[in-house]
C-alpha cells in the first residue's frame, strides 16, 4: 500500500499547490485523483487475500494456475486484474461498468481462474 499512499500525498499536496495558485481546474482533476487514491486503498484493505505479502499456501495455490506470486511484476498485474473485477462488478454511478485496465487474455484467464 506504499505506493498507493505515497501517490495519494502526491496528489494531495499537488491539489494545494493548484488551489492556491488558483487553478481550480487543475485543483479538480487533483481531487479525482485522490479519490481514485483512496478507492484503490480500500479496496486492497478489503480484499480476502494479500498478494503483496502471501503466505506459503497462497503462492502454492497462485502457482497451480500458473501465477508466480514471487514476481513482483506478476503480484503488480494481479493487483491490477483484482482492481479491474472489483470495479466491473461495483458499477459506476451512471449504472455503466467502469472503465477496466487492458491486460492480456493469458494473465487474465490465469487470473480469473485463481480468483
Amino acid at each position: 500500500n506504499a505506493d498507493l499512499e505515497k501517490r495519494l500525498d502526491g496528489a494531495s499536496r499537488l491539489r494545494e499547490v493548484y488551489l492556491a495558485a488558483g487553478r481550480g481546474a487543475d485543483a479538480q482533476e487533483a481531487e479525482e485523483a485522490i479519490e481514485r487514491y483512496q478507492d484503490r486503498l480500500l479496496e486492497r484493505k478489503d480484499r480476502e487475500i494479500d498478494i503483496f505479502r502471501p503466505t506459503a499456501e497462497l503462492k502454492e495455490e497462485a502457482r497451480k494456475f500458473g501465477i508466480n506470486l514471487d514476481d513482483p511484476k506478476e503480484r503488480q498485474q494481479l493487483d491490477r486484474l483484482m482492481w479491474d473485477v472489483q470495479r466491473v462488478t461495483h458499477s459506476s454511478d451512471d449504472g455503466q461498468p467502469a472503465e477496466v485496465h487492458g491486460s492480456t487474455a493469458k494473465s487474465t484467464k490465469r487470473a480469473m481462474k485463481f480468483l
